[in-house]
């Protein structure tokens, strides 16, 4: 089978969401693989890389739309499925006028927000033979807006991307600058849905009143907003906390930290918890469902509670060493067969299967 993915991705790096369609890409049920870009997204190392390893790639653009449907034309020729990735339905129903053989997937990255779909969604719904949610609550937040054809398959991880240690001496270094200090990873670009503010209070509370050297790295792609938000909350709040740019080799990140934290009010499917608990590193995470990954002795925490956020770090950073090694290791034994990377390649094709002979879903 041919397929084409199309996507709104412009990070700076290629994370977890290019390496995870770069392995399904290589999967021998899949014969031909095409990815489609707007035209920024050229600029990045990443995609670069991508096109000098022989990917097939074309670009579109935002607004012109004779363009967009000569390129959508030209690459969608020979393919058989479409997957869609945050993309604007106007692109899927171009895909279908200058292709109409094509069959479309739509991939929901994060909770659908709409309480029904309109008239518009109703129509591009209608062109579609499938939506995917990347977890059980993204599933349900589609079917209960009235989108029918949805399945859903958790996000996998690729965990060989964390193997990477190019980055671990440079922040070892940053560790022995400071003693006595136990460093709290989190990410942040989105700063009140990750829970940056609640992150905050709770690392402050715990230094303060019990003190302990705490650094909350903070890793965002938006560092001065993180930087504002932060000095509306707390004008001392450097004392406290350190913002690392997001990159590719996030490992370094995991290993350097005693503890990840994750207090989002909302998510799609969080990586980072799988991730961390692969790198070995205690997880501290927020009470909603899909942040669930299923693992024992799961330190969970109700969202926005400050004061059980710094109870929780307390207690985790108190436990002894052996048996905070003997809980991460028994986690990371269920991640590494729960989200493996080929279980989601065997569970994405047999998808694409069942929609290219036309099975009712």
């Amino acid at each position: 089978m041919n397929v084409c993915h199309i996507m709104n991705y412009n990070a700076t790096y290629e994370g977890n969401f290019i390496a995870s369609l770069k392995a399904l890409a290589g999967k021998i049920e899949i014969e031909n693989t095409t990815f489609i870009f707007f035209e920024e997204t050229k600029q990045q190392d990443w995609c670069r890389k991508l096109m000098s390893e022989g990917m097939r790639i074309f670009f579109i653009s935002h607004s012109n739309m004779f363009h967009n449907a000569k390129i959508l034309r030209k690459a969608c020729k020979d393919c058989d499925i479409l997957h869609a990735h945050f993309m604007s339905s106007y692109f899927l129903l171009l895909a279908k006028i200058v292709r109409p053989h094509i069959k479309i997937i739509v991939h929901f990255h994060n909770t659908y927000l709409k309480k029904t779909i309109g008239i518009k969604e109703k129509i591009i719904d209608s062109i579609v033979q499938c939506n995917v949610g990347v977890s059980k609550p993204v599933c349900d937040s589609l079917i209960n807006s009235g989108r029918k054809k949805t399945v859903y398959i958790d996000n996998a991880v690729f965990f060989n991307r964390l193997d990477d240690m190019s980055f671990d001496n440079q922040m070892e270094k940053m560790r022995t600058e400071v003693e006595n200090t136990y460093f709290i990873l989190m990410f942040g670009s989105h700063f009140f849905r990750k829970g940056c503010d609640v992150a905050y209070k709770a690392v402050k509370q715990v230094c303060t009143e019990h003190g302990i050297n705490i650094i909350l790295l903070i890793s965002c792609v938006n560092k001065i907003l993180v930087e504002t938000e932060l000095q509306k909350i707390d004008e001392n709040w450097r004392h406290y906390v350190k913002i690392l740019p997001a990159i590719n080799t996030i490992g370094s990140y995991y290993r350097i930290s005693d503890i990840f934290i994750s207090p989002s009010t909302e998510e799609g499917f969080c990586y980072a918890i799988p991730e961390s608990v692969y790198c070995r590193t205690p997880v501290i995470r927020s009470d909603i469902e899909s942040q669930n990954r299923n693992i024992p002795n799961d330190f969970i925490v109700p969202v926005g509670d400050v004061d059980a956020l710094a109870r929780k770090i307390l207690e985790v950073l108190e436990l002894p060493k052996e048996k905070l090694s003997q809980i991460v290791d028994e986690q990371r034994k269920v991640i590494l067969k729960s989200c493996s990377i080929n279980v989601w390649c065997h569970k994405v094709i047999e998808l694409y299967k069942n929609v290219l002979g036309g099975k009712r879903l």
